[in-house]
């Protein structure tokens, strides 16, 4: 028998290993997961986040960035987080935007993955208002659907927070004045006192 005519053993999904879907193709499929859930949070329905939870597991993390307390790990607190008074308005709205997803397996059934969140919100009798962050999440698949098993969302520090909102308060013909006005610097000048970019 020659090589082309033997059979290949079927292979079921316990045979797939990290190594055999690439970056690419799970990166897409935490992707997806985070459009369905940005599409219920459009909806402004907080008690259906839990449906993008690995509700099984009785221990979820989940650390958004203005919360003092540490990480919320029950699933009773998490709730109450998302909705605080059932029936009632908190939140008019909040827009969340998911970008820049880079994901990993590091087990057949579970992935490690970062974004960016950009998120605009409106509470009730403020001002709206605004921001980024950076999310670190561990997603598990359950009946073939990536659910999330801990999230956590990483602003930055108060320096470097301070100097993005400094630069992106540059108004966009700076460049242009910069080309015709600016000074160009020696080779091998030092950089910036502020640090980097």
């Amino acid at each position: 028998m020659t090589d082309n005519e033997r059979s290949t053993p079927d292979i079921t999904p316990d045979d797939i290993t990290p190594d055999d879907i690439t970056r690419d193709d799970i990166t897409a499929e935490i992707s997806a997961a985070l459009a369905r859930y940005q599409a219920t949070w459009d909806e402004q329905d907080y008690a259906r986040l839990a449906e993008h939870w690995d509700t099984g597991d009785a221990s979820p993390f989940y650390l958004p960035e203005e919360w003092m307390p540490g990480f919320i790990a029950d699933w009773d607190s998490l709730r109450r987080y998302w909705d605080p008074t059932p029936g009632r308005v908190v939140i008019e709205a909040i827009r969340n935007v998911y970008s820049n997803v880079q994901a990993k397996l590091v087990a057949p059934d579970v992935a490690v993955a970062t974004f960016d969140l950009r998120y605009d919100l409106k509470v009730v009798g403020q001002a709206p208002t605004g921001g980024d962050d950076r999310v670190l999440a561990v997603f598990v698949r359950k009946d073939g659907d990536w659910k999330f098993s801990a999230y956590a969302e990483a602003p930055l520090n108060p320096v470097a927070l301070i100097r993005r909102l400094y630069q992106r308060s540059v108004p966009g013909d700076f460049d242009d004045y910069l080309a015709e006005h600016g000074r160009t610097p020696e080779p091998g000048a030092g950089g910036a006192p502020w640090g980097s970019a």
